[in-house]
């Protein structure tokens, strides 16, 4: 499960400039920070290739069941890339209460570690200073959620009260421009659902309660939500089991791929794009400009079958209209052996 939410940013760009062709990127989650000075944009070098499973083609199918005792607190980083321009790395924890007859996840702590690969520290001391701005900011409107003990995605806590201070505040974590186009707090509680419900859905969901044993390649069908309103289409998904990971033979590596180019995909994103350039008083692009659309989406994991518990997960979507490309990495590491509790 993740929205189509490139097409947010690719709404705006097909209207400003719709007769010239553009590759953007798209930071995922929490906007840009201000430019403070000039520097030179690199590739940040926290952004690792991905590990190359072993495949054992005798081994018997790997079943993957979400478990965890609490207290919980497991120390993470989240690397954002937008291509040869921006990158970030993040630095949190992640910390699991209990909730009712579930847990509660919410993520605090926050330190931004790079931007645009450049540590902050005292040798940037205007990009540290509008860097604690910024985490001071995210950290009050960071989403909390709710799973089940199975490890069902539950619901997103005092959405209402998030969108509240979005609204008040302006927000680091969704763009103006999204924020003024939702202008019912419905649609933007929906949004932020969907972004947390996508998150869960990356670290846990997509793999729990699924048998696969290492080399095999598994075909079903994923839904895909529209990014705001309730259409939503199935596309084709391959889940591959990939193999252990070096000389660990407790770790999985997996990926899960989406791609979609029918006509059901354009339809969707044609009509989602018109309605938000509507609501943000622009002119629609023309119809040929928006279509045909493809979309790719490619998840991968490297977790416990045991406890279905994340050591790291990537996530890169292509989203493709005519000569407008826009492409979106988000990364999260997990440090299992310094976490607190989880035992």
């Amino acid at each position: 499960m993740r929205a189509l939410l490139p097409l947010i940013a690719l709404g705006a760009s097909l209207t400003a400039c719709p007769a010239r062709g553009r590759d953007e990127d798209e930071v995922v989650g929490a906007q840009s920070l201000p430019e403070t000075r000039k520097r030179t944009p690199r590739t940040d070098p926290g952004f690792r290739p991905l590990f190359a499973g072993n495949v054992d083609p005798g081994a018997d199918d790997d079943k993957f069941s979400f478990s965890l005792k609490l207290p919980c607190t497991v120390p993470a980083r989240q690397f954002t890339y937008r291509s040869k321009k921006h990158s970030r790395v993040v630095r949190l924890n992640v910390v699991f209460e209990e909730h009712n007859e579930g847990y509660q996840v919410r993520m605090q702590d926050l330190q931004l570690e790079t931007f645009d690969g450049e540590r902050l520290d005292n040798d940037a001391p205007e990009l540290y200073e509008v860097a604690k701005t910024f985490v001071s900011a995210v950290s009050t409107q960071l989403p909390t959620f709710v799973v089940s003990k199975k490890g069902a995605f539950v619901e997103t806590l005092d959405a209402a009260e998030l969108v509240a201070k979005m609204r008040e505040e302006s927000s680091p974590l969704v763009s103006k421009k999204v924020l003024d186009a939702l202008d019912d707090d419905a649609e933007l509680m929906a949004y932020l659902e969907t972004l947390t419900h996508s998150r869960w859905h990356d670290w846990v969901g997509r793999w729990n309660g699924r048998s696969i044993r290492p080399g095999e390649q598994q075909q079903e069908q994923e839904q895909l939500p529209g990014t705001w309103t309730e259409a939503s289409i199935d596309v084709d998904s391959t889940v591959e089991h990939l193999g252990t990971l070096g000389d660990s033979a407790r770790l999985r590596f997996l990926r899960s791929k989406n791609v979609a180019t029918d006509d059901r995909v354009s339809a969707l994103a044609t009509d989602q794009v018109r309605e938000l350039t509507a609501r943000m008083g622009l002119e629609a692009p023309p119809p040929g400009v928006i279509g045909p659309i493809r979309w790719e989406s490619t998840l991968y994991a490297v977790l416990d079958p045991a406890s279905v518990r994340p050591h790291r997960t990537r996530r890169e979507t292509v989203v493709e209209a005519g000569d407008h490309r826009f492409r979106r990495i988000e990364e999260w590491e997990f440090d299992w052996t310094h976490a607190t509790g989880c035992r």
